[in-house]
């Protein structure tokens, strides 16, 4: 059997070679692709993001989308369920306001895999409990805003395993005393607002474990005096919002002889 002629052997290699190029850029150039479009449909429906510069000049000469898409902000904006399938691909992104849009449950599935994600804001949405199930895998969390969406003490369960959250806002929710046991294991937990719930002086029982908690927000809930007694053991409370509630002077003073750097309003 005969060698190969050199010359075969150098076009098999230049071929191996061009081939490896193609993968390689194609590796690169999909993703960027990938990031672009979903820009492009962020900005179409009214969106901005923030971009965190990664590369050298050169690089983003060559490729325009080089630049890591770290915050999205589509408050009011006209996205929909099917529109967040394109934010999937941004999986830098650790920012994500969604406000006052008509995003629902379904669109949630789409954020399943940002894992980086730590700042997620959903007030005024059609999100329910079923929607909060996307968002367990989310470890990062740090900040989650639910107002006045259609949460309800069950579908809190879904968060207990988001032990790096540091704020949760559920103010207008139907919130009760049983979805406060759900929250008792987030001991990162700095500031809780449950304005307008159905939260009531039992339910305070299972905060007492927050010890890291700094702001607690409970105006026009079903809070007397007799819960106030159980924020005793929260040593770093600074702040305590109590308008509109069944509290009374004499419950405010009881709370300040054991927390006397409370602002109570």
């Amino acid at each position: 059997m005969t060698n190969p002629k050199p010359s075969r052997t150098r076009w098999k290699i230049a071929l191996g070679v061009v081939v490896l190029f193609a993968a390689v850029g194609w590796l690169v150039a999909w993703p960027a692709y990938q990031q672009h479009r979903a820009v492009e449909e962020i900005e179409r429906v009214g969106g901005t993001v923030e971009r965190e510069t990664d590369g050298t000049q050169r690089l983003r000469q060559w490729y325009l989308e080089f630049d890591r898409i770290t915050e999205v902000h589509l408050e009011d904006a006209g996205i929909t369920d099917d529109g967040l399938r394109h934010l999937s691909h941004l999986t830098n992104l650790q920012e994500l306001t969604l406000g006052g849009t008509n995003v629902s449950d379904d669109g949630l599935q789409h954020l399943s895999s940002l894992f980086h994600l730590q700042v997620l804001s959903l007030d005024d949405t059609h999100v329910s409990d079923a929607g909060l199930a996307h968002l367990s895998r989310l470890k990062n969390l740090e900040y989650i805003y639910l107002h006045n969406t259609r949460i309800t003490s069950d579908g809190l369960k879904h968060l207990v395993d988001l032990k790096n959250l540091e704020g949760l806002t559920l103010n207008g929710t139907t919130i009760s005393d049983d979805g406060l046991e759900h929250l008792s294991g987030l001991t990162s937990l700095q500031y809780l607002y449950l304005d307008g719930t159905h939260v009531s002086d039992d339910g305070l029982k299972c905060l007492n474990s927050l010890t890291s908690l700094q702001h607690l927000s409970l105006g026009g809930t079903d809070v007397s005096d007799e819960g106030l007694k159980h924020l005793s053991g929260m040593p770093g409370l600074k702040r305590l919002t109590i308008i509109n509630t069944q509290v009374t002077g004499h419950g405010v003073k009881r709370l300040w002889d054991v927390l006397p750097n409370c602002y109570v309003r």
